[in-house]
């Protein structure tokens, strides 16, 4: 497992495309692999429990509840930042701890 990823990540606040797709989310990567994915309402948050692996350059989630495994593109760019490729829009994250 790639231990970069551990660690809690939020939408990098320049990234006005993916801010405007997925709204202020954020994701933290535990080391049991365990996802929580959050986003974050004016009034309220959304938190969407998953399981995560690395598989090269690939990360793939499942949530249990849909039991539907997702896979998206990752790397680490040279500025830290944790870069995802889904669906065709390319979203980076930063890294808050």
């Amino acid at each position: 497992m790639n231990n970069n990823i551990i660690g809690k990540w939020e939408l990098d606040p320049n990234d006005t495309e993916s801010l405007q797709e997925y709204g202020k989310v954020n994701m933290e990567f535990k080391t049991n692999g365990e996802l929580v994915y959050v986003i974050n309402f004016e009034q309220k948050k959304q938190i969407i429990l998953m399981t995560y692996e690395l598989n090269c350059k690939t990360l793939i989630t499942n949530q249990p509840t849909f039991l539907q495994k997702e896979e998206t593109e990752y790397k680490f760019l040279p500025d830290g930042k944790l870069e995802l490729k889904f669906g065709g829009i390319v979203s980076s994250y930063i890294k808050v701890y």
